[in-house]
């Protein structure tokens, strides 16, 4: 149930679970990104050498996410890139991937779609847009992940830090054999977006595959009238967003909610699987619903926390469903096995079956 924001303790952070103050803070211009590189490098200087150099060169400016120089920057280059990204990857060209991606299980076989097509898709386009290779972008991806882990609280112990710092020089390594010459901040925006740049989109499709194979009817609705899929992904991404929780952000000064006073750096947690569940605000919220009307997901963020690749992943997901529905019909082929991950909401394995259509 939402809530108003509390403290917990062990995880040191305010706890957001009702919409309108998720929106409320995620709007607000007193709600920042953690300056992580900032407070690593103050924590160096004060043991007297330098402790975390390469995480200091990933995390200094690899997040748009609010206001500054540096940001700003940060946003028009990934801008720019996913600009790109989408010119090349219209509809047409998704759908082909998509279709060469899901052959293997035309045949009707039980096959885990995790590494048949959720995790291959995204990071494939992805990997496209940054010049890399796909393998190599599923390294990079797998470092920023655990790297990440520095904003899940305020401070983190000396030994992991300097763990994060070994897995941190693997990956300059790897970036740097990749792509030469590319500047520091460049390395900071690649790791960010390889993080970034596909975990929502497999998460979505993931989220909206398992709805499917347990809702036959839902399928038989969504074929007959298609124009539903962007509500259908909608719902996807309200009752199983792919991001949990969005962390990594803290006042910059006392903020007043409804009937709350946050104080002056508090670090948020926002929970999004329960903000999107907030009744107040979705009535019924436990119904999966496609003529649900009100207030948008907050999966994709909002305001200056809002995710810049939303449009593709969505017109990626769009182009998937109408594909796979159009094809088969789905089926669950054994129990699929969550992800245990606090962050992300996404399978381990997902096994599914296709029923080639005949009507079709």
């Amino acid at each position: 149930m939402s809530e108003p924001p509390r403290w917990i303790e062990s995880e040191r952070v305010w706890a957001i679970t009702r919409y309108r103050d998720a929106v409320a803070l995620l709007k607000s211009d007193d709600v920042a990104i953690v300056e992580a590189a900032s407070h690593l490098q103050m924590l160096s200087d004060r043991m007297g050498k330098n402790a975390f150099p390469n995480l200091i060169r990933l995390l200094g400016t690899s997040h748009p996410f609010q206001n500054g120089a540096a940001h700003r920057d940060a946003h028009l280059a990934i801008r720019s890139l996913i600009g790109s990204v989408q010119r090349r990857w219209p509809p047409d060209p998704i759908d082909r991937l998509v279709e060469e991606l899901l052959a293997p299980a035309l045949d009707g076989a039980a096959m885990d779609f995790v590494p048949l097509l959720s995790r291959p898709l995204p990071a494939t386009i992805a990997a496209d847009m940054l010049e890399m290779d796909v393998a190599i972008f599923h390294r990079s991806t797998e470092a920023s992940r655990r790297i990440s882990a520095i904003w899940h609280r305020d401070t983190l112990a000396l030994r992991d830090l300097h763990a994060l710092e070994s897995i941190a020089t693997d990956l300059v390594a790897l970036l740097e054999g990749t792509f030469g010459g590319a500047r520091e901040f460049d390395y900071a925006q690649i790791a960010f977006l390889t993080l970034a740049g596909a975990s929502t989109t497999k998460g979505l499709l993931e989220g909206a595959l398992y709805v499917l194979a347990n809702d036959l009817a839902l399928q038989q609705t969504l074929r007959s009238t298609p124009s539903l899929i962007p509500a259908f992904l909608n719902e996807v991404l309200r009752t199983r967003p792919p991001l949990r929780r969005i962390i990594g952000r803290k006042t910059t000064r006392e903020i007043e909610l409804r009937d709350s006073v946050l104080p002056r750096s508090a670090l948020l947690m926002i929970d999004l699987e329960l903000t999107q569940r907030d009744g107040e605000v979705f009535p019924d919220p436990d119904r999966f619903d496609l003529h649900r009307a009100g207030p948008p997901t907050l999966a994709f963020g909002v305001g200056a926390h809002a995710c810049l690749g939303a449009a593709l992943a969505r017109v990626t997901a769009r182009v998937t469903m109408e594909r796979v529905l159009r094809s088969a019909v789905v089926h669950s082929a054994g129990e699929a096995e969550p992800a245990v991950d606090p962050d992300w909401n996404e399978f381990k394995t997902l096994p599914l079956k296709f029923e080639l259509r005949t009507d079709s």
